[in-house]
């Protein structure tokens, strides 16, 4: 479970959270919607403890953050897909993905998962932006991660 409880964030006079609040429960899908520059992908980046934020509490799984939260405590169980995804341009998807985990049969049946079994052998540059952030999630869940921040 995430608890937020009265974040603020903002850069300089310009606001984007003020007094948010919200419990994320264990299980389920949520959608962060609004106008481009309402903070979502501040939200994002304070929750994977990219940023700072001025005040309130973050309680993830009983850890209580204030100020920031720490990645080094999180990073296990979440994973934070961007627009940009990153791979190891001079290795094979397969590759990249092995990375992760050594289990051949689970990185094809991953692969599988999302539509890309033929692009195994193929290098991430060869890949469409769909493609690459299927890929993306493919490697979050063979790292076993409980939570995955996708932006956009």
């Amino acid at each position: 479970m995430i608890l937020c409880e009265n974040i603020y964030k903002s850069f300089g006079t310009q606001v984007v959270l003020k007094s948010f609040s919200y419990q994320f429960e264990d299980n389920g899908f949520y959608l962060l919607f609004g106008e481009s520059g309402s903070g979502k992908t501040s939200f994002l980046n304070i929750l994977s403890g990219f940023l700072h934020f001025e005040s309130g509490k973050i309680n993830i799984d009983g850890k209580v953050f204030s100020g920031k939260v720490d990645r080094s405590i999180i990073e296990k169980d979440f994973d934070y897909i961007t627009q940009d995804t990153f791979f190891v341009e001079f290795l094979t998807v397969s590759d990249n993905l092995r990375m992760i985990v050594d289990d051949d049969k689970r990185i094809q049946e991953t692969l599988d998962m999302f539509g890309l079994r033929d692009k195994a052998a193929q290098y991430p540059t060869t890949l469409s932006g769909g493609e690459k952030q299927r890929l993306a999630i493919a490697r979050s869940i063979l790292g076993d991660k409980k939570i995955l921040f996708l932006d956009e």
